[in-house]
């Protein structure tokens, strides 16, 4: 038997990473699927997130940009497959990868054009079945880089500052798709990568602890 995928050529896919079902919803390991949400929440009011090919999938046109938003629902380790069979359905300009990253602070964001995966079973995955390194990612810090276990540390739910810090890195994370969208990827990293933008509605809470 044959399938064909009715295909639509598109700018920009934004898949971010997590792992499907409410008991994963506000993990660490979520923080690619709370990004997503977050922009839809934003910029497509009412619109709905639907299943297509192993995928929850918003696809939208925003300020003349056509783009997906991509949730894949394979269980992290999967991802790559549904990220990879989206992109047949929908040929895009590029992929950007959203995703939660150990060896960055709690809220922290770091944009790159390629690199390893250092460990992220949901980025090796995509970096395997497109067979490369140059894919652009949006990292967002969890911090827990000298944790014990790390498949434990990442399906706990964030506490205190921590969980303050990475909303608004999502916020951020928000922000830098758009500034992607408008201004290009280039650009998005000399805004978005300088570490006081991710600090600054700490620095006072910060300066009164250590006083």
């Amino acid at each position: 038997m044959v399938f064909f995928i009715r295909k639509k050529q598109i700018d920009l896919i934004f898949a971010g990473l997590g792992n499907p079902g409410m008991e994963y919803e506000r993990t660490k390991h979520n923080v690619g699927f709370r990004v997503l949400d977050a922009f839809a929440s934003e910029h497509f009011n009412r619109k709905k997130f639907t299943k297509q090919l192993g995928s929850l999938v918003l696809q939208d046109k925003l300020n003349s940009h056509e783009i997906a938003l991509v949730k894949p629902q394979t269980y992290m380790n999967l991802s790559g497959q549904s990220v990879k069979w989206l992109s047949r359905k929908y040929p895009a300009d590029d992929v950007i990868v959203i995703y939660d990253d150990m060896d960055l602070p709690p809220g922290r964001i770091r944009l790159a054009n390629s690199g390893g995966s250092a460990g992220h079973k949901g980025m090796q995955s995509i970096m395997d079945s497109f067979r490369s390194e140059e894919i652009r990612r949006i990292r967002i810090g969890i911090g827990g880089k000298g944790d014990a276990d790390g498949a434990d540390y990442v399906l706990t739910p964030f506490s205190g500052l921590d969980a303050q810090r990475v909303e608004n890195a999502v916020g951020i994370a928000v922000k830098s798709m758009m500034e992607i969208l408008d201004n290009g990827f280039d650009s998005a990293m000399n805004t978005f990568n300088r570490r006081d933008i991710a600090d600054y509605p700490f620095q006072e809470d910060e300066k009164d602890e250590t006083e």
